[in-house]
């Protein structure tokens, strides 16, 4: 079913501010981003196959493309309107593909030496972060990393709930509230999400960095299989 054109322009609006308003809510984003970029691999100059999750207006992609200038990037999105400002954000970059579908249920049949996923882990429930982490597990090739960027659950949020209000007043409320009340955010407990990465059969399991409730952390499959 089509959007309507009024919820349609919602979305484009969002998207169009979505940048600014990110960086407003999450001080360490690019910071965040940097951590999941140097993760990838040690040699930066290798031809790498990379599949991007959720890659929204591709702020991370570009970071990726930058730093690793021979790799090949997957980035799958089902937002037509993240699709098009990532475009025009990559388009001085001649690997990067995009594939419109929900990061859930996408299907391909490549194998990746890393795959990167920001702030998009968090809509999946208990039992789908686990029935994922192991698709994932399944489409890296020995020695890849599965590497997240995202909010987990965990009573640190309340220190990110006094960040808000303390930098941005009424508005930092206003957006926790929202939020809270978003019904599609699911984020389980960091411990979990590190034992589901082992019982998916990643071998060596990391935490890299820590802001509020926000962790990157990574799951590597063993170069033996």
């Amino acid at each position: 079913m089509e959007q309507e054109p009024k919820i349609a322009n919602a979305y484009k609006e969002y998207y169009e501010i979505y940048d600014q308003v990110v960086l407003k809510m999450l001080p360490f984003y690019s910071e965040m981003h940097a951590d999941m970029t140097e993760q990838i691999a040690k040699e930066k100059t290798e031809n790498l196959k990379i599949l991007e999750l959720g890659f929204g207006t591709g702020t991370l992609t570009y970071r990726i493309m930058n730093e690793y200038p021979n790799a090949e990037v997957l980035g799958v999105d089902n937002h037509e309107e993240n699709i098009a400002k990532a475009t025009e954000k990559l388009k001085d970059f001649l690997h990067f593909k995009s594939l419109k579908a929900d990061f859930k249920s996408f299907e391909t049949d490549e194998l990746f030496d890393a795959v990167v996923s920001a702030l998009s882990i968090h809509h999946l429930s208990d039992q789908e972060k686990q029935d994922y982490f192991k698709f994932i597990f399944e489409k890296l090739k020995a020695g890849g990393r599965f590497i997240i960027g995202d909010l987990v659950k965990s009573s640190d949020e309340e220190e990110w709930h006094k960040y808000l209000v303390d930098t941005m007043g009424e508005e930092g409320e206003h957006r926790w509230q929202v939020h809270k009340g978003n019904r599609e955010d699911k984020p389980s407990t960091l411990e979990d999400q590190l034992l589901w990465l082992k019982q998916a059969g990643f071998d060596k399991i990391e935490v890299v960095n820590k802001w509020f409730n926000f962790y990157v952390f990574y799951g590597e499959k063993s170069s033996k299989n």
